[in-house]
């Protein structure tokens, strides 16, 4: 037999040159699967941040400026192990005054990360708030809104994939007064 026919007819090393066809492959959904679960944890540490902050401010009958800086701080905590500095939390106090006047946001702020480009959804200080459909604050009500904002960029495929803004939004009435005061 000659060397040609042997090597055609020998099936050694077949396992291996299948194996090379198919490690991209295997490497590219390993990787995927990685970064997707990672997404699904910063979906979910976004949530837990706004729902931590908003349910914080609403036990306060005031907060000074102090205090709030210091739940900004928190934001870290909550966000570990991911890093919250493409980040930001905006909480807005938003309270309707007896009469026919629509709801107003009579203090907002901002802290938590270094995130620029991030707007309020809910609206700005002193303009009236954007609220979800079928939400809405009676005479001599108030309610936080408290936003959280996050850019998740990928480890592995963060030249095929672009950055994704994470945003979630929990509200909460006040629970001590009608309003939560905003003190320097």
């Amino acid at each position: 037999m000659s060397l040609l026919r042997r090597l055609r007819a020998s099936e050694r090393g077949a396992i291996a040159v299948e194996f090379a066809a198919l490690a991209p492959v295997l490497a590219i959904l390993i990787m995927s699967g990685f970064e997707v679960s990672r997404y699904m944890i910063a979906i979910q540490k976004v949530d837990r941040i706004a729902t931590s902050l908003g349910d914080y401010v609403s036990q306060a009958q005031q907060l000074n400026t102090a205090e709030l800086n210091n739940l900004f701080s928190a934001t870290a905590q909550i966000a570990s192990p991911l890093s919250f500095d493409d980040g930001i939390v905006v909480v807005s106090s938003i309270y309707r005054s007896t009469g026919p006047n629509p709801p107003t946001i009579t203090w907002q702020r901002s802290g938590g990360g270094s995130l620029v480009g991030a707007t309020s959804s809910v609206g700005v200080q002193g303009g009236n708030p954007t609220l979800p459909a079928g939400m809405t604050l009676a005479a001599a009500e108030g309610m936080i809104a408290a936003e959280a904002f996050l850019d998740f960029t990928p480890l592995f495929l963060a030249d095929l994939v672009p950055a994704v803004r994470i945003h979630r939004t929990a509200y909460y009435r006040p629970r001590m007064s009608q309003q939560v005061a905003l003190v320097p």
